[in-house]
């Protein structure tokens, strides 16, 4: 467990924002406070995992990234041809039939679908996600 500080700010622990230095930090910016990076155990490659409890509705964290007209390895549809790219932490997000984590579009947020708890993956399930993401904009 991290310990807080009278400011807030976890003791004896620098903070890194995940997003480049190109993108200006601002609050609710995933930082390595509240994430590590790591190499998942069962082969599905790197995932984000959690250092910090969330309840299920709360923020997880605000999101960043660039509009592309085309898909990537990176990409979630926004439209019928508009994806959101964010290669820095959306990436990240491992797949699975019980997700733990729901993408908020229009307030460009990450919410918790459920408690999450420190060293758990953040989860996506992807082909929900397109589903819901694409009602946003009608054709």
């Amino acid at each position: 467990m991290i310990r807080r500080g009278n400011s807030g700010q976890p003791e004896n622990e620098q903070v890194t924002f995940l997003y480049p230095d190109f993108i200006p930090p601002e609050e609710g910016y995933p930082t390595s406070i509240e994430f590590e990076i790591v190499n998942t155990s069962n082969e599905r490659g790197r995932g984000l995992k959690c250092k910090l409890a969330f309840r299920q509705g709360e923020r997880v964290a605000r999101l960043s990234g660039i509009v592309l007209n085309h898909t990537t390895l990176n990409t979630i549809r926004i439209s019928p041809s508009l994806f959101f790219s964010d290669p820095w932490f959306c990436r990240f997000f491992l797949h699975s039939c019980g997700p733990n984590i729901t993408i908020d579009l229009p307030a460009l947020e990450v919410r918790a679908l459920r408690d999450i708890q420190p060293g758990e993956y953040l989860t996506i399930d992807c082909v929900a996600a397109d589903e819901v993401l694409t009602s946003y904009v009608r054709p």
